[in-house]
């Protein structure tokens, strides 16, 4: 009869990520949406440095874009049990993808249980 780890978050953490994850993904999806947009109006300016520095902002959107991935990743890590500590996460979401879901993971709990397999001798 071997005992199991398993790490779970509780209530908290679970609505912190589920929330981190939801407005990640409206991040990237408007990222990429004005860093299309910088490179379409890029070709309608004349000026060479007006047309340079909106390159350089769709590129910094994209970059934003592909920057909450991290932080999605980390906070589906959490879900499910499979992060070392929760507190990666919550730095992340703070910093990348809004004090709101990272301060709730940082405040919800994430425990090691051990789980005791239950054997049935009849």
């Amino acid at each position: 009869m071997k005992q199991e780890k398993t790490k779970s978050p509780d209530s908290l953490c679970k609505a912190g990520c589920i929330v981190t994850i939801v407005i990640a993904a409206i991040l990237i999806v408007t990222s990429i949406t004005r860093g299309a947009s910088a490179f379409a109006q890029a070709h309608l300016i004349t000026s060479t440095y007006y047309s340079t520095v909106t390159m350089v902002l769709g590129i910094l959107w994209f970059c934003f874009a592909a920057a909450q991935i991290a932080s999605i990743l980390l906070a589906v890590f959490v879900l499910n049990g499979k992060a070392n500590n929760h507190i990666a996460a919550g730095v992340v979401s703070i910093i990348l993808t809004g004090i709101i879901g990272g301060i709730l993971i940082l405040v919800g709990k994430y425990e090691t249980k051990v789980i005791t397999p239950v054997l049935n001798v009849e």
